[in-house]
């Protein structure tokens, strides 16, 4: 009977995770730019007109001093991201159609000891 419940589990989680077969992906969409010295959000928006991705991010890039150089000719565009994260300091979380636009520094891990006053 349990072996019938994850059977049932792993095909309703395959359909979960399903797309259709037109549906674009990071690694399908190619995009060709040639920016110079432009915003972030010029990079945002020259994505999006092409491809169905759309790019969500805090008020604060609007107002930051991020700009960069790109010039890509039909790259997937997880490359192009990756360069960007390298780039800007910018990562990107992506759910279904949208590309979240998270700062780094709120993704660094912190590491350390916890201890008692003992020391233990």
């Amino acid at each position: 009977m349990k072996s019938l419940h994850l059977a049932l589990f792993m095909l309703l989680l395959g359909h979960a995770f399903a797309r259709p077969a037109n549906d674009q992906n990071l690694e399908d969409t190619k995009v060709t730019l040639d920016l110079k010295n432009a915003h972030i959000t010029t990079f945002f928006d020259a994505v999006e007109k092409q491809s169905e991705f759309t790019f969500v991010f805090d008020g604060k890039i609007t107002k930051s001093r991020t700009y960069l150089s790109i010039t890509t000719q039909q790259q997937p565009l997880d490359e192009v991201l990756e360069d960007i994260t390298k780039k800007t300091g910018l990562a990107f979380k992506t759910i279904n159609k949208t590309i979240t636009v998270i700062p780094t520094a709120l993704q660094q891990v912190m590491s350390g000891k916890v201890m008692d006053p003992q020391g233990l």
